[in-house]
């Protein structure tokens, strides 16, 4: 461990507050007292007692027979600190934890999301298509030959006529309605087709330079997506990954009183039987069309749907695509854990350059973390997959150059969950090689990214930026104006202050956090024997 002298110098070179070869930066902590609250430390340590911590630096407290003790001995008055409370349960439940003389988090519903057109009737659908998937059967028969790594050849232009089967129920998987479409833009990876419907009863809402647009988006999030999960399969011969913009995926969305904004349904990799009679034998995704006057449900303009929902949920339910063809067609196992699938595809939404409805999920998690678990039994709502995105997008930037390789291995895998995170990162590091370590330091990223606490890279996340291609923002940001078309602002996690006693139920993968505006002498934290639970302080200041 580093000498105080000697951090508080590497953090001031790191700011430069240390000017090179001589030139004038200020050291004499002229924003006001010691300077300590201009400093960020540069590297985060472990230590074992409060006396020794100094900014930025973390304790961390195991639970022995259900119970961690905290002593504050030692601690310096203008010292702040934040205890984050975390569950490191692998399979979902809840348990219960009881502080000493912390009182319970902040509670209650998220905030509706700014210019929110959408609601949890896509994640309560995704989760019942999610589920069909471990129910369909799949024999040499039943599924299709792929055929991959083809470009797209004649077989589909620009003005071809097909009929696609269509889900038409909420809660079946069986129920379905035929409708004719037109294929209204061709490239090397997307086939874009249009219901008549939009033609004939939204007339001049979508123009032909309107659907080049969006192929072209597709095109380009596609390329991406593909460079890093793996070429599709080919199951039909034409190459083709249709996109279908169909009025009737706004009117299954309005049969539930919301929206849908769109879906990829597994059956269509398997033959059409009679079991599984809605199948159209290719790789094809489901997308809403807009519809500014509500026609077919709730009114979507133009703008929004183009510019914030189409051109993510594309990329998004190609990953679903992808995961199940490998996860069950071609290595035979289970269709991934739905937690882990909806994180995957949130995922590769940034990746592609098409992750602007990321910040709104991850704004819902901030409000209520410990209500909002990483690891589910069903589809996560918004909130947690806000949670789950968040923990595999630290994941994915702590794998480095390896990244993208992470992800291409969770989705080309035959484990699912918390077995498949863990054999797919694939660290040599012995210290970052187990589930209860990743939890740990992703909620101390959650306490500390935008907070000037540490630029430790292992504790924070990188910082944002712009794809180059599409314009908008990649990566995390827990503090700022999410410039995201939905006027999402983020402002950190959710924090109790130190109170009187109290106690609180976590979920599996999640995290209570505390701050203290006076600094107790002891704190005691107990759960029940034998759960997997941990402790960690932070000092903020």
């Amino acid at each position: 461990m580093q000498s105080p002298g000697v951090k508080r110098f590497l953090a001031l070179l790191a700011t430069g507050m240390i000017g090179a070869c001589g030139g004038g930066g200020s050291t004499d902590g002229s924003s006001g007292g010691t300077g300590e609250s201009a400093e960020i430390p540069g590297e985060t340590d472990i230590v074992g007692s409060v006396a020794q911590m100094e900014k930025g630096d973390i304790i961390l407290l195991p639970f022995s027979d259900g119970q961690a003790t905290l002593s504050f001995s030692g601690s310096v008055s203008s010292a702040e600190y934040m205890l984050i409370v975390q569950s490191a349960e692998q399979s979902a439940g809840s348990t219960s934890v009881s502080l000493g003389d912390l009182g319970a988090p902040l509670t209650g519903l998220g905030k509706a999301l700014e210019n929110d057109t959408e609601s949890d009737l896509q994640t309560e659908f995704e989760g019942i298509l999610r589920a069909a998937e471990e129910e369909l059967a799949v024999t040499d028969e039943e599924a299709m030959q792929p055929s991959i790594g083809k470009a797209i050849d004649a077989s589909v232009s620009v003005g071809d006529r097909s009929t696609f089967r269509v889900l038409s129920s909420l809660t079946s998987t069986t129920a379905y309605k035929e409708a004719s479409a037109t294929a209204k833009c061709v490239n090397s990876r997307v086939a874009l087709y249009a219901d008549d419907a939009i033609d004939q009863n939204l007339p001049g809402v979508m123009e032909r330079d309107d659907y080049e647009t969006l192929c072209n988006q597709f095109q380009t999030g596609l390329d991406t997506t593909f460079s890093v999960l793996g070429d599709p399969p080919d199951i039909n011969g034409d190459s083709a990954i249709k996109v279908y913009m169909t009025t009737q995926v706004n009117a299954l969305g309005a049969s539930g009183g919301g929206i849908v904004t769109g879906f990829f349904f597994a059956g269509d990799l398997l033959r059409r039987t009679g079991s599984n009679p809605a199948s159209n034998e290719q790789e094809i995704v489901y997308v809403l069309a807009p519809d500014p006057n509500g026609v077919y449900g709730t009114k979507l303009s133009k703008e929004f749907t183009m510019g914030n929902l189409l051109t993510a949920v594309v990329p998004h339910e190609v990953q679903h695509l992808l995961s199940y063809y490998h996860h069950v067609i071609v290595n035979g196992g289970n269709s991934e854990a739905t937690w882990l699938n909806e994180a995957l595809s949130h995922q590769i939404e940034d990746n592609s350059g098409f992750g602007q409805e990321n910040p709104s999920r991850a704004a819902l998690y901030l409000q209520t973390p410990a209500e909002s678990p990483v690891i589910t039994s069903g589809s996560p709502d918004l909130s947690e997959r806000g949670a789950s995105y968040l923990f595999l997008r630290y994941l994915y930037e702590q794998a480095g150059s390896r990244g993208d390789a992470f992800l291409k291995s969770l989705v080309q895998s035959s484990s699912t969950g918390v077995d498949n995170i863990i054999s797919s990162y694939g660290t040599d590091t012995a210290e970052f090689n187990e589930f209860a370590e990743f939890i740990r330091r992703w909620g101390v990223a959650i306490a500390t990214t935008d907070a000037s606490v540490t630029t430790d890279a292992r504790y924070t996340y990188k910082a944002r930026g712009k794809n180059g291609t599409t314009g908008h923002w990649h990566g995390v940001c827990l503090k700022c104006d999410a410039d995201d078309g939905r006027a999402t602002v983020l402002t950190g996690p959710t924090t109790a202050a130190y109170t009187a006693g109290g106690s609180i139920t976590l979920k599996a993968g999640s995290s209570a956090f505390y701050t203290f505006s006076a600094v107790p002498d002891t704190v005691i934290l107990n759960g029940a024997k034998g759960a997997s639970l941990q402790g960690i302080l932070v000092r903020t200041k």
